[in-house]
């Protein structure tokens, strides 16, 4: 019997013409065989197997039981040292819940609305001042609701930090709609806030965007948002747009890519993402089963607008899934309660707050534990999903705890992969 085995970390793809996939997510290796490959393959054994079996052990697809056990050890030791870094403590801070949008699928719809006070905000300074006391680097997260709404607040505690905290590296990220994104916002952003990422959904193009978003009082939002876009990319600042896709939007998204990359080109960063359950809509979501066709037509877009490598894209190994999950991560409410996760907004669930610190250690901890359990080491998708969204476990909201692959890519390759990859493989 063979000293080798088959890695926990292969996934498998067989093509109905017996053609065989092999992607190691831990090497990143990928291999395609024939159908008499596939079947040596499978056996492990053959002339041709044996021929190339080296090609296979050097790309980690078949190990010994030492090999394995490295695979996991170095698994774990990569999570433990992303949990143990005391480089970058992070922060998402809501200046306010309050909204100028309604979108049916947000997750925060109809919850309480606060907006942080002047009180609050001398608190959540002196909070971020203390927590970052040995940490080089300060990341923050602007998020809300509308951060914008109220950029007051912003301004504020980025006023206070860069006195207090003036040895250290400040950077923030912020997540809007990006309706209030005007010129000398934006200049604000990036020179006085030191705002570097802006993610920005759109839903469609201009009838299903402003349909979908339903703002208050506001005429011409598409128009506003693709203007303040080009503002964001003239003035320096990182553009992603996340395409919200759900059953009723999908070939609408495939127009707003083509209008996105005429507008745009290649100065802005473009990905789907499906809307799953939330506690107040259910109408228009995907179910699994439909995820490789919808998310395949935007891809196959986005692949021939330049916003995608490949159809069929086979990621690389990620040392840890999600920043909520480090022990020095804290979601900051407006009401200065503190969370771990911009998931439990709305759910009494809080670890502590800006004036007492954190308090709930159990919880903390139980989110930013290094150990997995056994069906996630031996699953093929960990070196790319670590375990997935631990929110999923703890929070009121649906969210699919694993990673999307694990829905929807043997769909995608049965329906892509072969014509995507026609010229390579008849080489």
């Amino acid at each position: 019997m063979s000293q080798f085995k088959l890695s926990y970390y292969n996934f498998i793809h067989k093509f109905s013409s017996k053609q065989m996939l092999i992607w190691n997510t831990f090497t990143g290796s990928v291999f395609f065989v024939d159908p008499n490959e596939a079947t040596e393959f499978e056996k492990q054994s053959g002339a041709w197997f044996e021929g190339n079996k080296h090609y296979f052990i050097d790309g980690g697809v078949l190990v010994k039981a030492e090999e394995q056990q490295n695979q996991i050890d170095f698994i774990m030791n990569k999570r433990r040292e992303f949990v143990e870094q005391t480089k970058t403590i992070s922060f998402t801070i809501l200046p306010t819940t309050a909204c100028n949008a309604r979108c049916l699928y947000c997750f925060e719809l109809n919850n309480q609305i606060m907006t942080m006070s002047n009180e609050c905000i001398k608190t959540v300074v002196a909070f971020i001042e203390k927590q970052s006391k040995d940490f080089e680097q300060i990341s923050i997260t602007w998020f809300g609701g509308e951060p914008l709404l109220f950029p007051n607040i912003i301004s504020a505690i980025m006023t206070e930090l860069s006195i207090v905290c003036a040895s250290k590296k400040i950077s923030c990220s912020m997540i809007s709609n990006g309706v209030l994104f005007d010129a000398e916002t934006v200049q604000k952003a990036k020179m006085d806030w030191h705002v570097d990422y802006v993610q920005i959904t759109l839903d469609g193009t201009q009838y299903n965007y402003e349909r979908i978003k339903n703002y208050i009082n506001i005429q011409g939002a598409f128009s506003i948002v693709l203007n303040n876009i080009q503002s964001l990319v003239d003035g320096g600042v990182d553009v992603s747009i996340r395409l919200n896709v759900d059953k009723e939007n999908w070939k609408d998204l495939i127009d707003l890519i083509d209008e996105l990359h005429i507008r745009f080109d290649n100065k802005i960063h473009v990905y789907a993402y499906p809307i799953f359950e939330t506690r107040e809509n259910d109408k228009n979501l995907i179910g699994k089963r439909e995820l490789a066709f919808y998310l395949g037509k935007i891809f196959e877009k986005l692949k021939k607008a330049g916003y995608r490598t490949q159809i069929c894209e086979f990621k690389e190994f990620v040392p840890w899934y999600c920043a909520s999950t480090l022990p020095y991560n804290f979601v900051i409410m407006p009401n200065g309660k503190l969370l771990k996760c911009q998931s439990e907004i709305g759910q009494e669930q809080y670890l502590g707050d800006v004036g007492r610190g954190m308090i709930d250690y159990e919880r903390n901890l139980a989110f930013s534990r290094v150990e997995l359990d056994n069906d996630c080491i031996k699953c093929c998708y960990l070196p790319i999903c670590q375990g997935g969204c631990l929110a999923s476990s703890k929070c009121i909201s649906k969210i699919e705890r694993c990673c999307l692959e694990k829905y929807y890519l043997h769909e995608l390759l049965d329906e892509y992969f072969l014509k995507e990859n026609e010229e390579l493989l008849n080489l």
